[in-house]
């Protein structure tokens, strides 16, 4: 299988939470959280890096022009398996012959989904209602086969939490790509700059993948076996299907009903909340969705669990959100060119819908982890029935209107999500309503002293940069004051983690 990384490994302290208490177990969540978000966090900062660069250097259209393109790249993180890699991480025990059948099913996918991309680009293109994208989508279709070939072995390191091979994958994936779409883009490449750091980012980390990890497959194919993968992993693709569709859906929409300058805005706001607050908590969270599917049988256990990983994405979501949300005039006007100011209040809008993402992070890992994803298939279908034609006319009034209407949405989707994992858990109401109430506070708290730091009028004068790190700074302070006040544990469990991470 793979090799653990001393430096990451958590899944001893993991596989042991059936036995331990609710504090202990808190930590445990807290723990494997910081791993996985310190290990993500420079891929993170190595894309934002690149896309504030990238973001001065090309226009609104063209990254709207890549956005289409880059769907296709999205799709195939939801099918280049097809859940066969999914199931590995869900059984707690596999013979190598089922591992090596997912890896020929993922191969054989992906060398179907590539031709199938590579031949219909004008087909899909024209979906976006943009044939200027055809190109981007056929050279994007190769990628399939790269990221197939790399499909199960990053599989197998989730499942076994080998954090090592997980953060030097990613690592390396952001920062070839990064660095060659700024190399590209500053010759001239234009949009395919970033298409080209796209293709060598997944080489390099599926080659990382394979240099780190002591499996390999061979030509044995059990179809037992596989039909018992796909059974299961075929649901997660219908998941992931469902889930592609509820977050491109807008994009679609104003892609057909706008034009290529008013997606490019929508999706640079979209990838600034998503980036800043969804994409690190969700990293945070790849330890949870495997310690669910160890826990499960223990309805205690898995309550605790269930509500402390809750408590960590809150934490950090409200923090996030509610920051971005009042600095993002500051924000845009800091890292990005004048150009970009029209995304001020999409920006403010889809933070809030980050925050209600991250929040919705634990119940639906819950539901997948304990094979009931077809709970998520069902939730997601009605929200695309409800918001086909609600963004449709939204699409009229522009992009803030969509993306207040996706933020709307997403909060009615949350406490459906919220209500599936109450029955699976068995918490109650108030319990988790305990769970929010710090974050909750602390970042209302925040909200009220950085309006009245931003009205005092000696702020006025302060040059935009000084103003918004005074911002972050003030904003830090207060939230991180609210959190000791309101629960001092909470340090104790962040001090802890650290320290056992380091042992460990």
């Amino acid at each position: 299988m793979t090799k653990p990384d001393s430096s990451f490994a958590v899944s001893s302290d993991i596989e042991s939470s059936r036995s331990d208490s609710a504090d202990a177990l808190g930590g445990k969540t807290a723990r494997a959280s910081l791993l996985s978000v310190s290990s993500k966090l420079v891929a993170k900062l190595l894309g934002f890096t690149a896309t504030l660069v990238l973001a001065r250097m090309l226009s609104p259209e063209d990254f709207g022009l890549v956005a289409v393109a880059l769907m296709a790249f999205g799709l195939l993180e939801v099918l280049r398996n097809m859940g066969t890699g999914e199931a590995l991480i869900y059984q707690q025990r596999y013979r190598d012959v089922e591992a090596t059948s997912a890896f020929w099913i993922a191969l054989v996918t992906g060398i179907t989904m590539s031709l199938t991309f590579v031949f219909g680009a004008p087909v899909i293109a024209s979906l976006f209602n943009n044939l200027e994208a055809a190109s981007l989508i056929k050279f994007m279709g190769w990628l399939f086969i790269v990221e197939a070939l790399g499909a199960i072995p990053a599989a197998l390191a989730k499942r076994d939490l080998d954090f090592g091979t997980l953060a030097y994958a990613e690592v390396g994936r952001a920062l070839s790509k990064a660095l060659l779409s700024i190399a590209l883009a500053l010759s001239g490449f234009g949009v395919w700059s970033i298409i080209y750091g796209q293709l060598l980012g997944s080489i390099v980390g599926v080659a990382i993948y394979w240099k780190r990890i002591d499996w390999r497959p061979s030509f044995a194919f059990d179809w037992q076996a596989s039909k018992g993968m796909l059974s299961y992993g075929l649901v997660l693709v219908g998941v992931g299907v469902m889930a592609f569709v509820v977050n491109r859906i807008d994009q679609l929409i104003i892609a057909r009903r706008l034009d290529m300058q008013q997606l490019g805005y929508f999706v640079m706001a979209y990838t600034f909340a998503n980036m800043l607050i969804t994409d690190l908590a969700y990293n945070a969270g790849q330890a949870s969705c495997s310690t669910f599917a160890k826990v499960q049988s223990n309805s205690e256990e898995l309550k605790k669990f269930y509500l402390a990983t809750v408590f960590w994405h809150s934490l950090f979501g409200f923090a996030f959100a509610v920051g971005l949300a009042i600095t993002a005039p500051l924000v845009v006007g800091v890292l990005l060119a004048e150009k970009w100011q029209p995304i001020v209040p999409v920006l403010q809008a889809l933070s809030i819908h980050a925050l209600i993402s991250t929040l919705s992070i634990a119940p639906a890992d819950l539901i997948t982890a304990t094979g009931r994803a077809k709970y998520v298939i069902y939730v997601n279908l009605g929200w695309i029935i409800v918001s086909v034609p609600t963004l449709l006319i939204l699409a009229e009034r522009g992009i803030v209107a969509v993306a207040w209407g996706v933020t709307f949405l997403e909060f009615i989707s949350l406490f459906v999500m919220w209500a599936l994992a109450k029955r699976l858990s068995d918490h109650r109401n108030n319990e988790l309503l305990s769970t929010l109430k710090t974050p909750l506070i602390a970042s209302l708290s925040m909200a009220l002293c950085l309006f009245g730091l931003h009205h005092w009028h000696g702020m006025a004068s302060m040059p935009i940069p000084l103003l918004l790190a005074s911002t972050i700074i003030v904003g830090a302070v207060v939230y991180l004051g609210a959190v000791f006040v309101l629960r001092p544990d909470t340090y104790a469990l962040v001090i802890g983690a650290f320290k056992k991470s380091a042992r460990v």
